[in-house]
This record gives C-alpha cells, structure tokens and sequence, in this order.
C-alpha cells in the first residue's frame, strides 16, 4: 500500500489535504517511507497528524507580525520549531483540538498566578492552527544518564512541587518522563503541557513510564506520581552501570521496594499514593 493507502486504510472517511501530504514528503520523508516498508497505518497517520500540525507559510508570516521568527526544526524530523522573539530562542509546538482545549482551561485557570517549576507558555491560534510557545531550555532530563542521590532529592523535591500545584485545581499532567523535564539555573522544571487534563478525563501518557499493573485510564494524581517515581528509578538505576537505559517494566510494588533505599523520597511518595505495603505479600 502507498502512503495514503494506508492512511485510508487507519481511517477510511478522512479526506487528506494535498498540501499536508507535500509537506510529509519534506519533513518526515523518512518516517512516511519506514510506515510503508512496514505497512504500518498507525505510524502513517501520526506522521500525517504531526505534518498538519506545522504552522504553514501564512501561520509563520502571521506569527512574525507577534514578533516571532521561525527557524526550522529542533533537529531532523521533529515536530517542534526553533523560533526567535527578539533574542529569546523559544519552541513552537503545534497542539491537537484536544489538546488545545486542556491547555487553554489549565491556563485559564492560572492566570496570573505563579506557578513553581512548571515552564511558563503562551497559546497561539490561527486558522483551526494551535500552538504553544515556550522557551528553550539547555537540556532536558532525558540525554542525563545518572544522578546521584542529591540530584534525585532535588528532582523529587521541585516536579512534586510542580505536580502539587497541578493537582490543586483537580489537573493531571499525564506525561510525567525525562523528556518533559528540562534542567536549568539548578532546578527541574515540567514542559509540554500538551497532555494536561482536568481529573477523570483521557489523555495520552508514555507507556514505559508506567508501572505494568497500574491500570488506571484516565487523568489522576496517582498516575503523574508513579510516572514521577517511574522517572526517579530509572536515572538513579542508571548510576549502577554508567549507561543511558530504557525505562524497565516494573510492578507498583517493585517500584516502591526499589525506593525504599531513599526514604525520604519513599516516605513522601507512598502518602501521596496512599501506599500500604503488605509484608506478607509484597503487594498494595
């Protein structure tokens, strides 16, 4: 099947813009090519869906009159854009209707309110076009390979901060992972607000960030803070062999015996997950 076959095929009463479809070949012409070699629909759509969220050649000379001047992708085949407002390097991504709607009411919400380690944005739309806008940071979490035990105190320390505050007003950030924290002046800060959601509804999360048997589906507290102890193991883990891992699978109850070696971390995780550990078994 050609590349529009299979998005055809994913979902068959779509019609498919042209002009997207051009634009796939240019920025993810290794992706769409990989999709079909591998007859994967799925992939075929996202990378259609990531293309249609790239501001086109009026949303950039519109964004230019707001002071911002775009400058090509963060490296190759990314869906976020490197922009210029005056001196401040910033990142553009573009958002889902969805998306768009969870990050405007989460704005809504704070306005004008400080909100601790978490990045600060700024939602633009244009034409059914959405975006956030934030600034660039040096490094995210993810390239780091380890950190030690005071680095894993601080981690914990600022993105339950962070997450504290989210849940205040009953929002789950969802897509709590190294990606999504960025490292700067000393402190841990939570990006992309993309996948924010008010509690009891659905959003998207990174599997590998969450425990095997952690069954939850919609937006909860519980599951940014596993996803928080899942990122906490993993670099602190790292340090044994000296080498970037993947995240392992872990039950909840693995997880937690794992960070009982930091007890203060461990004593507050296990009150904000309302954590019972059963000796005899091992279980929750």
């Amino acid at each position: 099947m050609s590349f529009l076959d299979l998005l055809k095929k994913q979902a068959p009463r779509e019609t498919f813009d042209q002009n997207i479809l051009r634009r796939v070949g240019l920025r993810y012409s290794s992706q769409a090519t990989f999709a079909v070699q591998e007859q994967d629909s799925v992939l075929a759509l996202d990378v259609y869906d990531k293309t249609s969220y790239l501001p086109d050649t009026a949303t950039v000379s519109a964004l230019l009159i707001e002071g911002y001047k775009m400058n090509g992708a963060l490296f190759p085949g990314s869906e976020l854009v490197v922009c210029y407002k005056g001196l401040k390097v910033c990142i553009l991504k573009g958002l889902s209707e969805d998306e768009w709607e969870n990050a405007k009411t989460f704005d809504d919400t704070f306005s004008g309110i400080n909100r601790p380690n978490i990045v600060d944005f700024t939602l633009y739309s244009r034409d059914k076009k959405h975006y956030m806008i934030m600034p660039k940071f040096e490094t995210t979490l993810e390239p780091i390979s380890f950190i030690d035990e005071k680095e894993a105190s601080q981690l914990w320390g600022d993105i339950r901060d962070a997450l504290d505050f989210i849940h205040s007003r009953e929002f789950a950030f969802m897509d709590v992972k190294p990606a999504n924290i960025c490292v700067t002046e000393g402190r841990f800060v939570l990006i992309d607000l993309g996948s924010i959601v008010k509690f009891g509804k659905r959003s998207s999360s990174t599997p590998s960030y969450i425990p095997s048997d952690f069954t939850e589906k919609k937006g909860s507290a519980h599951c940014d803070w596993w996803m928080l102890a899942m990122t906490l193991a993993e670099k602190v883990e790292s340090k044994e062999d000296l080498i970037l891992q993947a995240p392992k699978e872990r039950t909840m109850a693995e997880l937690m015996i794992f960070l009982e070696g930091y007890p203060t971390i461990y004593n507050e995780l296990a009150v904000k997950l309302s954590y019972v550990k059963i000796k005899s078994s091992g279980d929750l």
